[in-house]
């Protein structure tokens, strides 16, 4: 009889799930689709596991975990798993940056040189191939106008990242990433003695221009940047399992990473965890689950609140959210076609350059683990897709995703 019941149970919230969707406007096959399509990916040893949620007009119509978190030790993936959500941590630095702007305490037009003026005397480096040595060299020149806080959440700076680019630059950031920092005054500042790589607000170079935000919110704020994380959005919209550090607890609930080796899946050795983190940075590092993230996205959409806690105004959400500083042709990323890029995230500009479902207007982003997430503000979307996998060619699985969840809306 007990049995009878537990099944019975099941079966009616499985009906609960299958006609959610269609209560917001979505095809009830969704769920079906989206099961099947990750359900094969494990099936065919192109990932280990994945957490998906998918929501409209606020409702979380999709939320689902797949494969494992950890295959060897026959360890089922669940909704709760924790994954390591690295360059979508930069979403908590835009957020806070327009936090401390709405408390007067600084403008985006502001020159960082304001808050760090040791950034005001930086060259930039072009570089050149010398015919008398055969080598290419660097010559510098003096930065035609001041950085600004708009130019570091838009990634022209010209600050950038080694790993990403080639280059005498790039390699002067490779070299300077080896050191071992304490803090992100001594990061920043390490890396401020390296030129430049264009002048500021010419190109999109990505990345090391958040850690620089992320050392200006603790000057203004006075705090580690893991203390205003906790204070002014964790705590508030309750994301008990996002942070830097993981309880002992929530580390046996961390997903395991793979990889694809000859036809094999294969268990990373890396895991991402160590001892207790004192470097806060903010182009990574922060861990989270598919529904502690979803309430960040879901406030976004919601013009800055989110179950009655009020994060941002909604002039500071609109101005997040939708100003285009760069790539406005929708050519920016050859990888991600029919985007341009704002205050922090890529924003979708061109529907017919896409290569993918989704709606002008909307923003996301992803991580190099192959975590993503996006929100469209037409359709009332916020999609989070989780997987400890390098990415499949380039984020196929968030491409996928989106293209069976656009196709499954009833009204176009």
């Amino acid at each position: 009889m007990t049995s009878f019941l537990v099944i019975l149970c099941l079966n009616l919230f499985a009906q609960t799930k299958e006609h959610l969707p269609a209560k917001v406007g979505m095809d009830g096959k969704v769920t079906g689709q989206i099961d099947n399509y990750f359900n094969k990916l494990v099936d065919e040893n192109r990932i280990g596991g994945s957490v998906i949620l998918m929501s409209k007009n606020g409702k979380v119509f999709h939320l689902k975990s797949y494969g494992w978190s950890d295959k060897e030790a026959v360890i089922p993936m669940t909704t709760n798993s924790i994954f390591n959500i690295a360059s979508m941590t930069k979403t908590f630095v835009n957020i806070s940056i327009m936090i401390l702007k709405g408390q007067g305490l600084l403008s985006l037009d502001d020159p960082i040189s304001k808050y760090i003026p040791e950034i005001g005397s930086m060259k930039v480096g072009i570089e050149y191939y010398d015919s008398l040595t055969n080598q290419n060299q660097l010559k510098l020149v003096d930065a035609n106008k001041p950085i600004t806080i708009r130019h570091l959440l838009s990634h022209t700076s010209g600050f950038m990242s080694g790993w990403l680019y080639k280059g005498l630059i790039a390699d002067q950031y490779n070299a300077t990433a080896k050191n071992n920092y304490s803090n992100l005054k001594d990061l920043v500042l390490a890396h401020s003695k390296i030129p430049l790589g264009h002048q500021p607000g010419t190109e999109w170079k990505y990345d090391f221009s958040t850690n620089v935000l992320a050392y200006l919110i603790e000057i203004l704020s006075k705090k580690p940047l893991e203390d205003f994380f906790k204070e002014k959005i964790l705590t508030p919209l309750k994301m008990n399992d996002t942070g830097y550090n993981l309880s002992e607890e929530n580390i046996t609930r961390v997903a395991k990473n793979y990889y694809v080796k000859n036809g094999q899946l294969i268990q990373s050795d890396w895991s991402g965890l160590a001892d207790r983190v004192s470097l806060f940075t903010g182009t990574g590092g922060m861990w989270s689950t598919a529904e502690d993230y979803f309430k960040l996205c879901q406030m976004m959409l919601n013009k800055g609140e989110f179950n009655g806690v009020k994060i941002l105004d909604s002039k500071s959400i609109d101005e997040l959210s939708a100003a285009v500083e760069i790539g406005k042709d929708g050519n920016l990323f050859s990888w991600l076609p029919g985007y341009g890029f704002g205050l922090g995230f890529a924003l979708r500009v061109d529907n017919d350059k896409s290569n993918f479902s989704g709606s002008e207007g909307e923003l996301c982003w992803f991580g190099v683990h192959n975590t993503a997430f996006w929100i469209d503000r037409k359709e009332e979307i916020v999609g989070i897709e989780l997987t400890h996998f390098p990415p499949d060619n380039l984020y196929q699985f968030s491409k996928d995703l989106r293209n069976i969840v656009y196709s499954s809306l009833k009204e176009r």
